[in-house]
C-alpha cells in the first residue's frame, strides 16, 4: 500500500465537523427498499435509506416536532418512521404522514411543509457518500478523475469500521482518499468524534477483484492507529 495520502478535493472544511462529502457505507448495505443506516456527518445526525421506488435518500435524523432522533443503527423500516417522543410518523420518502395529536393541537398544521429535512446522497464506485447539506452536486466525476477511472467502470468494494487508538496521520477532519498500489484502486477513510474510522475500498472488477479489495482493505487498516476492527 502506497504511503501517499491525498485530501479529497471535495472537502470544503478542514475542521472536524466540516461540511463535506463523507463515505458512509457500501451500496450493498442499503440495497433493498426500506433498508436504512444512521451516521453522524460532523454535527449533523443523518439517515441514509432506500425508498419504495428504489431511490437512495438522505435526511437529517431528527423529528420536525421536538428534534428527537428517529432511528438508530441500521435495519429495515417496516411501516413508517415513528418518533419515539410524540409518535409523529414519516414515510420512507420523508413526508409527514401522521400527527396523533392533530385534532386537539395541530389542526391548522400543513403536513406537506413538515417533511424530514433532506441531505445529499450519492453513489460512487459502489460506495455511498453523504453530505449534510441538500442540493449538493454529484461528487462522482471529481472522484473518478482522482481515481483515474471512468465513473461507470465496474468495481468491487469492501469496508470495515475501525476503533482508533490515536489520530490518523494526515487527517484534518475531511475524508482522505488514498490511491492503491494498482491503477484504479482507491481507499477512502472518514473519522468522527466517536473515535471510529469508516474505511471503504474500491478496486476495478476482475477475476481476483474480491481478493485485491480484501488485501487493500487490510493494508489501509494496518496503516491506521487502530485498536479493534469490525467487518
Amino acid at each position: 500500500m502506497t504511503a501517499q495520502t491525498v485530501a479529497s478535493p471535495l472537502a470544503t472544511g478542514t475542521e472536524p465537523g466540516g461540511r463535506h462529502w463523507t463515505p458512509v457505507a457500501q451500496v450493498s448495505e442499503v440495497a433493498a427498499a426500506r433498508n436504512y443506516l444512521t451516521v453522524d456527518l460532523g454535527r449533523t445526525p443523518a439517515i441514509v435509506m432506500r425508498d419504495d421506488e428504489g431511490e437512495l435518500r438522505g435526511f437529517v435524523n431528527m423529528c420536525r416536532h421536538r428534534g428527537m432522533a428517529l432511528l438508530e443503527g441500521c435495519g429495515t423500516v417496516e411501516t413508517t418512521i415513528r418518533c419515539p417522543y410524540h409518535a409523529w410518523q414519516f414515510d420512507v420518502s420523508g413526508r409527514l404522514r401522521v400527527i396523533p395529536q392533530r385534532p386537539s393541537q395541530f389542526a391548522e398544521v400543513d403536513q406537506s411543509r413538515w417533511s424530514l429535512l433532506p441531505i445529499s446522497v450519492a453513489v460512487w464506485r459502489g460506495l455511498v457518500l453523504a453530505h449534510p447539506d441538500a442540493g449538493q452536486p454529484d461528487p462522482g466525476p471529481e472522484l473518478s478523475a482522482l481515481a483515474g477511472e471512468a465513473p461507470e467502470s465496474p468495481v468491487v468494494t469492501a469496508g470495515r469500521l475501525v476503533e482508533l487508538a490515536g489520530p490518523v496521520p494526515g487527517y484534518t477532519g475531511s475524508p482522505l482518499v488514498r490511491p492503491g498500489p494498482a491503477h484504479g484502486e482507491v481507499a477512502v477513510v472518514a473519522t468522527g468524534a466517536t473515535g471510529m474510522a469508516h474505511v471503504l475500498v474500491s478496486v476495478p472488477d476482475g477475476p481476483d477483484a474480491p481478493a485485491r479489495a480484501a488485501a487493500l482493505l487490510d493494508a489501509v487498516v494496518d496503516s491506521l492507529p487502530a485498536r479493534t476492527t469490525a467487518a
